[in-house]
């Protein structure tokens, strides 16, 4: 899947759509709501303290998606803004990684297990 092929409806109310700025103020209104349960595994949470930090990292995350170095992601469950999905791809190595991050509101509803195997597929 390529960032073209977003938005995704995945079912039971959860939708992927390309990580763009236009998202950067629901995201950042979740993880300032929910700093002190984030940064137990995000280490950035701590140094995102505006919305222009968050704008800031969807301008990079567009470039590298553009450059086919990823594909970055935002989740919306029933609607509401519930975090970011990404596979970060490096080419010269033939690697890859999947990161995500999740609103407490939407954990437990088996959203990140669908959101993975979409990135996969």
């Amino acid at each position: 899947m390529t960032a073209s092929l977003l938005p995704r409806d995945l079912g039971n109310g959860i939708v992927l759509s390309a990580a763009t700025t236009k998202f950067a103020s629901e995201s950042f209104a979740v993880v300032d709501a929910e700093r002190e349960r984030l940064r137990e595994w995000l280490p950035w949470v701590d140094h995102t303290t505006t919305v222009n930090h968050t704008e800031q990292y969807f301008e990079a995350v567009e470039r590298a998606d553009a450059a086919g170095e990823g594909l970055h992601a935002v989740i919306h469950v029933d609607g509401r803004f519930a975090g970011h999905a990404d596979l970060r791809i490096v080419p010269i190595q033939r690697s890859g990684e999947v990161g995500y991050w999740l609103a407490a509101a939407a954990v437990g509803r088996g959203v990140i297990t669908r959101v993975v195997a979409e990135l996969f597929d």
